[in-house]
């Protein structure tokens, strides 16, 4: 007698899992797993695109091997006319140098 109780309370704590589940409820139960997922799956494509869009940026900037060389040749041209200026400054200081050491000779030869 005191089984049947027991039995009963057992079969109505357990109805409610004794059911199946229609095919709605499995894809409802799938979406809300799967959306949090999903959410974040489409924050890493953004993520993703923006990285992207940062490399095409950054090979778009990228030197070619043209512009190197034509770099390279301006900066010996620079080199040239920089040097050819030392030139002329280190001549004009030999020329006031001299002058100045040629000063005194130049006095005694005109008295």
């Amino acid at each position: 007698m005191k089984a049947i109780p027991v039995l009963i309370l057992f079969l109505i704590a357990a109805s409610p899992s004794l059911s199946q589940l229609t095919r709605n409820d499995v894809e409802q139960v799938l979406y809300q797993a799967l959306e949090p997922i999903g959410r974040e799956i489409a924050a890493i494509k953004l993520d993703i695109a923006e990285v992207k869009g940062e490399i095409k940026a950054v090979r778009a900037e990228a030197a070619s091997k043209d512009d190197i060389v034509a770099t390279r040749d301006e900066i010996a041209k620079a080199r040239d006319e920089v040097s050819s200026l030392y030139r002329w400054f280190i001549l004009a200081w030999i020329t006031i140098i001299l002058a100045i050491f040629a000063i005194p000779f130049l006095r005694i030869g005109l008295l």
